[in-house]
């Protein structure tokens, strides 16, 4: 199964860098843009499971995208027109800190991305 990336808003060099280690894997489709809009919305729109940006602090999460820092933690109590079912989605912010970017750390870092929750 295809994975698409988003590189968003790289310079010109590190987007080059990053688009040179990653444009032979063939499960993965590279697409670039911008998050000008939000980075749910940039992913959205290209069906992109992993979007790649640049922050002066990677590790502060607040700092990525007000979107996506107010829907951390968030949780959504979807009910049938009756009520008589429902499902709690929750979602969870999970981390973690890569301290030295090499291309294999990057790949080994997209083998854990997946496709949960897009159905």
């Amino acid at each position: 199964m295809h994975k698409t990336v988003l590189l968003a808003d790289l310079s010109p060099m590190l987007e080059d860098i990053v688009f040179h280690l990653l444009r032979n894997r063939a499960e993965l489709r590279i697409v670039r843009g911008s998050a000008a809009n939000g980075i749910q919305m940039a992913a959205a729109s290209v069906g992109a499971q992993l979007v790649i940006v640049e922050r002066p602090d990677p590790a502060k999460f607040c700092a990525l995208d007000d979107g996506i820092a107010q829907a951390a933690g968030l949780s959504v109590l979807a009910l049938t027109a009756d009520g008589t079912k429902g499902c709690l989605h929750t979602l969870k912010l999970t981390s973690k800190r890569l301290d030295d970017i090499s291309g294999a750390q990057l790949i080994a870092a997209l083998a854990t991305v997946t496709s949960a929750g897009r159905g």
